[in-house]
């Protein structure tokens, strides 16, 4: 995969989330995990996001993909994003296993390509049933 991912989530919803998204497609092994403890400092949360994406980055940018906007994870993504930063990012906020495995299943394309398909996936994994 071109294009660096990393899950961001309060606890361990996003290794979860990675785990599982592995056991289908085995590309998830590749997928950089940051889970945020309810007393973390902010300060540790930037550097720990820091160090990950210039781990991820592989010349083609960084795809943030974040559980709860507002919350910690996200809020320190965007933190960053606000600074200039000499890799592209792009964060996308409702961090859900279809939204994963879609993003897993288009290696090839590009960071807005994969920030689109992170919005489509999360938005199709969610729909009311109704069993008859």
């Amino acid at each position: 995969m071109s294009v660096g991912i990393i899950l961001l989530s309060q606890g361990p919803l996003a290794a979860a989330l990675q785990s599982e998204a592995e056991k289908i497609l085995p590309s998830a092994q590749h997928v950089a995990v940051i889970g945020v403890t309810h007393d973390e400092p902010c300060s540790s949360v930037r550097e720990r996001l820091k160090a990950a994406i210039t781990d991820q980055n592989q010349g083609q940018g960084v795809l943030l993909l974040a559980d709860i906007e507002g919350a910690t994870p996200c809020n320190q993504a965007v933190k960053l994003m606000q600074q200039a930063q000499p890799i592209a990012l792009r964060l996308v906020c409702g961090l859900n296993l279809p939204m994963l495995l879609k993003v897993l299943s288009y290696p090839r394309e590009n960071l807005e390509s994969l920030a689109q398909l992170a919005v489509t996936g999360g938005s199709m994994g969610i729909h009311p049933i109704n069993p008859e």
